[in-house]
C-alpha cells in the first residue's frame, strides 16, 4: 500500500512531539475523535493528550505537506474541527508556509502556525558531520546440512528422510523442523536466518567487499528449544544441526535523503532532523537523527515499512 501523501509529515511531527514531551503525554498518529456537535469520526494528523490538575488537555495538530501555500480556507476548516471535538489547542502544520491572509486569520481564531521546510546541509554542520551512512549487510550462502537425531543409534528413518529432502530443491525452504511444546514449524532457512540473527560476531573479520570465510555451525537443540521431524510412520527428535556456509558482507554508502528544520511562524527553530533511507530484506528503513533546540542529546528514530514495490 502506498502512504497517502503528507503521511511522512505527519510521522515526523509525531517523533519531535514524542521526544519534546513529557512522558504523562499521549501521543496518536493518526487519531480518530468523533465531533460533539457533527457527530461525525473526525480525523487528527497527530493528537497530544494529558492532564493538567484534574483537567484532561488535548492538542491537535494538522499537517499539509503541498507547494501551494496555505490559506485561509483551511485555517478556518481547523478551527471548526477544534470546536467540535473540544480541543484546547490546534496547531496548523505546512510545508509550503501560510499566506498574508491565513496569518491574520490564525490569529484571530488562535490557531497557531508551525512550519517543517528543507534546509542545506551547511545548516546543519554544527552537530552532524555525516553525509553519508554506511550500511554493512552480513550474508550466508548455504552450503550443506547434516541432522543429527538426539542420543539414539536408529539411523535409519533420519537417513530416509535426508534422502527425500536432497532430492528436493525447495527442501531448505520447506518448514519440517517442529517445535516439540509450541508445535511452530522451522525451516533449515529460517533456522540458519535465526542463528546469523543471534551470533553476528561470526562475522567478525570481513569488514570489507570480496572477503569470504567458509564456517560450519552447529546448532544445538537444548530442553528448552528443542525440535523435532515427523515421519510418515513416527517422530524423530533433533540433537543438533550442523549448517555448512560461506560467510561475507556487503558494504555501501547511503547519502542523506531529506533534511528539515520544524520551526514557529516567526522562523524560530525548534529542531532539525537527518533522514537516511535505505532498503533491507523487502522493507524500507528509514534511520533520522534530531537535534532540538535547547538540548545538548541528539535523538534517533527509526521507522521500518514495507517497500513500495514489496
Amino acid at each position: 500500500m502506498v502512504p497517502r501523501k503528507g503521511r511522512e509529515l505527519e510521522k515526523l511531527v509525531a517523533t519531535l512531539e514524542g521526544i519534546l514531551s513529557r512522558k504523562d503525554v499521549e501521543i496518536k498518529s493518526p487519531d480518530y475523535i468523533v465531533g460533539v456537535n457533527s457527530g461525525s469520526r473526525r480525523e487528527i494528523d497527530v493528537s497530544l493528550r494529558t492532564k493538567v490538575g484534574s483537567h484532561e488537555v488535548l492538542i491537535t495538530l494538522e499537517c499539509r505537506d503541498r507547494q501551494k501555500t496555505d490559506d485561509v480556507t483551511w485555517i478556518e476548516q481547523l478551527a471548526t474541527k477544534r470546536a467540535d471535538i473540544l480541543a484546547s489547542k490546534t496547531v496548523a502544520i505546512s510545508s509550503s508556509g501560510f499566506s498574508k491572509g491565513a496569518r491574520r486569520t490564525a490569529a484571530r481564531l488562535g490557531i497557531e502556525l508551525r512550519s517543517v521546510e528543507s534546509i542545506t546541509t551547511e545548516s546543519i554542520a554544527d552537530w552532524i558531520r555525516m553525509s553519508t551512512l554506511t550500511k554493512v549487510v552480513n550474508h550466508a550462502e548455504l552450503l550443506g546440512v547434516e541432522i543429527h537425531q538426539e542420543k539414539t543409534k536408529d539411523w535409519g528413518h533420519l537417513k530416509k528422510f535426508i534422502d527425500v529432502l536432497k532430492a528436493n530443491p525447495d527442501a531448505v525452504i520447506i518448514p519440517f523442523l517442529v517445535h516439540i511444546e509450541t508445535g511452530d514449524a522451522l525451516s533449515i532457512a529460517e533456522l540458519l536466518e535465526a542463528v546469523i540473527n543471534e551470533n553476528s560476531q561470526i562475522f567478525d573479520g570481513l569488514a570489507h567487499e570480496g572477503d569470504v570465510k567458509q564456517q560450519i555451525l552447529r546448532v544445538i537443540f537444548t530442553d528448552y528449544n528443542r525440535y523435532k521431524i515427523l515421519t510418515e510412520d513416527r517422530e524423530i527428535r533433533i540433537g543438533h544441526i550442523f549448517l555448512k556456509v560461506n560467510l561475507w558482507v556487503s558494504v555501501s554508502e547511503e547519502p542523506i535523503s531529506e533534511i528539515t528544520q520544524y520551526s514557529k511562524i516567526t522562523g524560530e527553530p525548534i529542531a532539525q532532523s537527518v533522514r537516511f533511507e535505505t532498503e533491507y530484506k523487502g522493507k524500507t528503513i528509514e534511520l533520522t537523527f534530531h537535534s532540538l533546540k535547547g538540548r545538548d542529546d541528539k535523538y534517533i528514530s527509526v521507522q521500518v515499512s514495507p517497500s513500495d514495490d514489496a
